[in-house]
């Protein structure tokens, strides 16, 4: 933490823990909720495998619109800073 205050974050670093958290968030969600029904009844690797990716980027795009407005709440907090 005393690094972060000390200069700029690396935007890789941010970019990747935020790609690692929606896909984890979607393989846990799509673990809780749909595996143990899907396979109580028959299906396959392929709706699985869509089903996931259908999650991870239901989760991504929930990502995107909190980091999209939290920046727009920055920028105008920015903008009517009077220096």
């Amino acid at each position: 933490m005393q690094q972060a205050a000390q200069g700029p974050i690396d935007f890789v670093r941010v970019a990747a823990g935020v790609v690692l958290f929606v896909i984890f968030a979607g393989k846990l969600l799509y673990d809780t909720t749909f595996f143990r029904n899907r396979h109580a009844r028959d299906s396959d690797a392929g709706k699985d495998l869509l089903s996931m990716l259908g999650i991870v980027a239901g989760i991504a795009l929930l990502v995107l619109v909190l980091v999209f407005f939290a920046a727009l709440l920055v920028m105008n907090l920015l903008q009517n800073v009077r220096f």
